[in-house]
C-alpha cells in the first residue's frame, strides 16, 4: 500500500508559528504606513502645512523607532522564510523580481559614489529588509489567499480607526486626515485598502463578507471627506482600466496583458488627438484638478532636480542620496524658495532619475512592465480577482508615483503596496515531499518534484492528509 506524502517542513510549534509569520510578513510591513506610524507621530495633533529648510537636516537622522521595527521584523522574516525558501532547492525567480533585485544591486554599487554614502548604505539596508519581507516571505508562502486575509485584517482595521477619528481629531481646513498627517496619506491608504476589500468580500463567507462589505462603503466615505482629488480620480479610474483587461482577457481567451497594452496605446493616441484638437494641455488638466496650472508647484520642483539630474545623466547622485542627506542636500545649496524645505521631488520617477540616472530610470520602467506582464501572466487566468486585485494595485503605485514619489523610498505605503502586489502573483514552487518508499524491506525517502503553481499545492497538501 502507497503511504501518504509527508510535508518536507516538521510539524513542529515553531514550524506552525514560522508559518504563520510568513503569512503576516507583508502585512506587519504594510502596518507602519498605515497604522503604526501614524498613531505615533500625527493621530492626534493636526498638520501644520508647514515646512522648513531644517526638514531635510532632521530627515537625514536616523529614527530608532524605525530601526527597531524593521529590523526586528525584517531580521525575523528572514529566520522563518529562508529555510522555506531553501526546500524549494531555488527560488521562484520571475522578471519582475529579479528586476528589483539588480536594481538593490545597482543602488548597492551607487553607494560608492553617493554624496552621503553611510545615509545611503543605511537607507538601502531598511529597504533591502522591507523588499524581503513584503516579496520574497510572501513568495514562501504557496498560497496567496492566506496572505489576502491578513491583509484584509489590517484593512479592516485602518478603516474602522480612520472612521472613529472622525469624531476625535478636527478635519484641517483642506479636508479630513483621519490619523495621518495629511489628507492625500488617507486617500492613498483607502486607495490601498479598497481592492484587497473587495477581494475578500468575493472569496469569503457570508458573515466576513458582510464586514467587509460595511467596511468598502466606509472606505468610500473617508475618500470623499478627505477632499483628495488625485485619490478619488485613481479610485474609479485604475479599477475600470484592470476590470476591463481582465474581462477582455476572458472574453478574447488570451491573458490580459494584450487587452491592457492595447488600451494604453489607444488611450494615450486618443487623448493626445483629442488634446490636439481641442488645445486641451497638461496646464488645462492642472487647472481643472488643482486650480492652477503647475500642479500645486511641482512643475517648479521638477524643473530644478532634472536640471540637477542632468549634472549626473548615467548613474544619478547615488540611492536615497539627493534629498535628506544633511547640509549637503543639493536643494539646501541652490533650491529656490519654497524647494529648500522638500523631500521629495513628488514624482517618483524624477526621483529615481535623480538617484541612479538613466540606468535606475530605465529599470524602474522594466521593473513595471515584467510586473504587469506577471500579474496578468496566463497562470493566474483561473483566478481573475486575485488577478484584478494585484493589476489595480500596482497600477496605482505607477499612476499615484507621478504625483508623488514612492519608489524605492523608505517605508511608503505605496511602494510597499507594489512589492505585496508582486509578491501575490509571482509563480510558487511548491515545497518538496518526502516519500517514504519500501524497497527489499527497508524504507527511504525519496524527494518528489517541485511543480510552479500554487494551486498544486493544494492538491498536494489534501493528498497528503
Amino acid at each position: 500500500m502507497r503511504a501518504r506524502a509527508i510535508p518536507a517542513v516538521p510539524r513542529s510549534p515553531w514550524a506552525k508559528w514560522a508559518n504563520l509569520y510568513i503569512t503576516l510578513c507583508p502585512a506587519i510591513m504594510l502596518a507602519y504606513p498605515m497604522l503604526v506610524y501614524p498613531m505615533m507621530t500625527s493621530a492626534f495633533s493636526a498638520a501644520t502645512g508647514v515646512s522648513t529648510a531644517a526638514a531635510n537636516v532632521e530627515a537625514s537622522e536616523s529614527n530608532l523607532i524605525n530601526v527597531l521595527y524593521f529590523l526586528g521584523f525584517g531580521g525575523l522574516a528572514v529566520l522563518t522564510a529562508m529555510p522555506r525558501l531553501a526546500n524549494t532547492n531555488k527560488i521562484s525567480w520571475s522578471l519582475a523580481t529579479g528586476a528589483i533585485v539588480l536594481y538593490l544591486a545597482l543602488a548597492l554599487c551607487s553607494v560608492t559614489w553617493a554624496l552621503a554614502p553611510a545615509i545611503s548604505f543605511r537607507r538601502l539596508v531598511q529597504q533591502g529588509l522591507i523588499v524581503f519581507t513584503a516579496l520574497f516571505a510572501g513568495i514562501a508562502e504557496p498560497d496567496p489567499r492566506k496572505i489576502v486575509r491578513r491583509l484584509a485584517d489590517l484593512m479592516m482595521i485602518v478603516v474602522g480607526i480612520n472612521i472613529l477619528w472622525l469624531g476625535v481629531k478636527p478635519p484641517s481646513p483642506i479636508g479630513v486626515e483621519g490619523i495621518f498627517p495629511q489628507k492625500n496619506l488617507l486617500g492613498a491608504a483607502m486607495l490601498v485598502c479598497l481592492p484587497v476589500l473587495i477581494f475578500e468580500a468575493i472569496n469569503t463567507s457570508f458573515r466576513r463578507r458582510l464586514l467587509c462589505i460595511v467596511c468598502v462603503l466606509c472606505a468610500l466615505l473617508l475618500l470623499v471627506v478627505s477632499q483628495s482629488k488625485t485619490s478619488l480620480g485613481i479610485a474609479f479610474l485604475v479599477p475600470t482600466i484592470a476590470i476591463t483587461a481582465v474581462v477582455m482577457g476572458r472574453i478574447l481567451r488570451m491573458t490580459p496583458s494584450w487587452p491592457f497594452f492595447f488600451l494604453l496605446l489607444v488611450g494615450t493616441a486618443l487623448s493626445m488627438l483629442i488634446g490636439e484638437i481641442m488645445g486641451f494641455s497638461l496646464d488645462m488638466l492642472s487647472m481643472l484638478l488643482f486650480n492652477d496650472t503647475t500642479f500645486t508647484g511641482r512643475t517648479f520642483i521638477w524643473d530644478f532636480v532634472l536640471s540637477q539630474a542632468q549634472l549626473r545623466p548615467t548613474f544619478g547622485y547615488g540611492f536615497n542620496s539627493f534629498w535628506a542627506i544633511g547640509l549637503n542636500t543639493p536643494s539646501l545649496q541652490s533650491a529656490p524658495g519654497f524647494i529648500v524645505s522638500l523631500l521629495q521631488a513628488h514624482n517618483g520617477y524624477i526621483d529615481i532619475r535623480a538617484e541612479t540616472g538613466y540606468v535606475g530610470l530605465m529599470l524602474m520602467v522594466f521593473i513595471i512592465i515584467a510586473a504587469i506582464l506577471q500579474a496578468t501572466r496566463r497562470g493566474l487566468c483561473k483566478d481573475p480577482t486575485l488577478m484584478w486585485m494585484a493589476l489595480t494595485l500596482i497600477l496605482t503605485a505607477v499612476v499615484h508615483n507621478g504625483l508623488e514619489s514612492s519608489f524605492f523610498r523608505g517605508f511608503q505605503l505605496m511602494w510597499m503596496s507594489f512589492l505585496t502586489a508582486v509578491g501575490l502573483t509571482a509563480p510558487r514552487y511548491v515545497m518538496a515531499t518526502i516519500m517514504p518508499k519500501v524497497n527489499a524491506g527497508r524504507s527511504k525517502s525519496v524527494a518528489v518534484p517541485v511543480g510552479r503553481q500554487w494551486a498544486a499545492g493544494h492538491r498536494a497538501a489534501r493528498s497528503s492528509r
